[in-house]
């Protein structure tokens, strides 16, 4: 195996990957290792005497390491960082693993033996350049999750996307300008991020959607929402920022199991009063928007501990007694913009190791 950069740390760790390959792995059972060389990470998690986890992270290699194949047990393996690795065909072998992270590797495709990763359920493919949905993950039966944010896709073409399985999908940062309808067959789906491209509308059958439970459409060009986004009754998040909404729908007031709800940069001049249905909801995030007044019934969102209003500055709040707001601290937007942010980055750990 070759390797732009190599010191004696680096030998150590394939000595140790080395003892695993040998069998001796029982050696180090219950055992998991990762170390650091500055901005490069080589790393391995052993179970019951198997190796299950091998991470080559950011480490520009040259060539595939192949004593990888003999890792009949293995679930995951990062490749993340490493554009100069061509994959072989018999990575398909590998039959126990389920997550594969390829992401920065400046594809523009993935060879056709993908089709035939028979348990892979989490592919991440971030931040390359594939211009569509590579074909073969068409074939992937068993695929759960699927990261294709931050590449350059605006088309989907013919494409028939096998959603059997899949629960969660990540496509922003491209260049779509259409709501892609294949997504509407996936009714399984409990994850869509779409945030960051130039989608124009939301089509109304977004209802067969119903297993939604985290909805992100923000930075696109959205001048209304369907009133049918209030039959995805388990929807949980909804983003909606920096789009040219005048409104809310008011059927948004069904969505009672929402607990986050951002449309911060927007146009909005009113609430509709049906927004006082959302008991959960937990943060309300509706900065630099025209509003004038809030609905009076917003004293109903009892489980409400955040909310936003900064940049809107013709909006008269009145502070009644018996409301749940007793005051308001100076800058309290400003800090809790920030903690929002950190909340909503965290939203791909929150999905866990999908193991």
């Amino acid at each position: 195996m070759e390797r732009k950069e190599i010191n004696h740390e680096d030998i150590r760790l394939l000595e140790l990957l080395e003892i695993a390959t040998q069998k001796k792995a029982k050696q180090m059972s219950r055992m998991s290792s990762r170390f650091s060389l500055t901005k490069h990470h080589f790393g391995f998690c052993v179970s019951d005497g198997a190796v299950t986890v091998i991470s080559f992270y950011n480490l520009n290699l040259t060539s595939f390491p192949s004593p990888i194949l003999e890792f009949k047990n293995l679930s995951l393996l990062d490749l993340e960082g490493n554009p100069n690795v061509k994959l072989p065909p018999e990575l398909c072998h590998l039959k126990s693993l389920k997550e594969l992270r390829l992401a920065y590797n400046n594809y523009e495709n993935i060879p056709s033996f993908f089709s035939k990763f028979s348990s892979l359920e989490v592919l991440d493919l971030h931040g390359n350049k594939l211009s569509e949905i590579p074909a073969p993950v068409n074939k992937l039966n068993s695929i759960k999750y699927l990261f294709l944010n931050n590449n350059l896709i605006n088309d989907f073409g013919n494409i028939i996307l096998n959603c059997s399985a899949l629960q969660g999908i990540s496509l922003n940062r491209n260049m779509i300008a259409h709501f892609p309808h294949l997504l509407l067959k996936c009714i399984n789906l409990e994850y869509l991020d779409l945030e960051y491209n130039n989608i124009s509308s939301i089509p109304s059958s977004i209802s067969r959607l119903s297993s939604l439970e985290r909805f992100l459409l923000s930075g696109n060009n959205l001048r209304y929402l369907p009133e049918t986004i209030g039959d995805l009754r388990l929807l949980q998040i909804l983003t909606v920022g920096s789009n040219r909404l005048h409104s809310l729908p008011s059927s948004i007031g069904n969505l009672t199991n929402l607990k986050y709800l951002s449309a911060p940069a927007n146009m909005l001049e009113t609430l509709p009063d049906t927004i006082g249905n959302l008991h959960k909801l937990d943060s309300l995030i509706l900065s630099k928007n025209n509003l004038k007044e809030l609905p009076p019934n917003l004293n109903k969102l009892r489980a409400l501990s955040c909310i936003n209003l900064d940049g809107n500055p013709n909006l008269r709040l009145t502070l009644i007694q018996e409301n749940f707001i007793k005051a308001i601290k100076k800058n309290y937007w400003q800090k809790w913009s920030k903690s929002a942010i950190k909340k909503l980055n965290n939203i791909r750990d929150d999905l866990g190791e999908f193991s």
